[in-house]
């Protein structure tokens, strides 16, 4: 499967409403819910920058995961 196809599957789905929450996520915007995971660069080109991730962002607090250390809160500023 392409690598674009196995990123946007859960989009597309949520774009169907199958899970019924289509109102509320689906876009980074103001009143949404997101949850976002970063890492460098375009993970389309290369999907083994999946591996590399700098911080996820869930409900609103980031969590790092800096080089030996374990996973902690960031507070959101």
């Amino acid at each position: 499967m392409p690598t674009a196809l196995t990123l946007q599957g859960v989009q597309e789905r949520l774009d169907k409403g199958l899970l019924g929450v289509q109102d509320s996520l689906g876009t980074l915007a103001p009143g949404k819910l997101a949850d976002v995971v970063a890492v460098p660069g375009d993970p389309l080109q290369d999907i083994r920058r999946t591996q590399q991730v700098f911080f996820v962002m869930k409900e609103g607090v980031v969590y790092r995961h800096d080089k030996g250390t374990s996973a902690s809160a960031v507070s959101p500023r």
